[in-house]
């Protein structure tokens, strides 16, 4: 049984990444890139680790401009977005749960 979190919209600007969700139980995470130009660049840590470097080489996931990605991941880790272009950009992301 999968249960849906809240929707969690945000603004990403400047080089430091940001958190998106607990991690507390989850099954997957989908991110939404409102931007209708800049990417927005995913990186994934060991949960509890240091914020990943996110640069244009150095990331694990690039979200399109208005598009979605969808990560079917454990607890285990820790997910951070970032702007690609440091301007500020609207996204938002909701959990599942199992």
């Amino acid at each position: 049984m999968r249960f849906v979190q809240p929707l969690v919209a945000q603004s990403l600007s400047g080089t430091t990444p940001a958190k998106l969700g607990s991690g507390e139980k989850r099954a997957g995470l989908l991110i939404r890139n409102h931007d209708p130009a800049a990417l927005v660049w995913v990186g994934m840590v060991p949960r509890g680790t240091s914020a990943p470097t996110l640069t244009g080489t150095a990331h694990i996931h690039a979200i399109a401009p208005n598009s979605t990605l969808a990560l079917y991941l454990s607890e285990s880790v820790d997910v951070y977005a970032q702007s690609a272009t440091g301007a500020a950009v609207a996204i938002s992301s909701q959990e599942f749960r199992s």
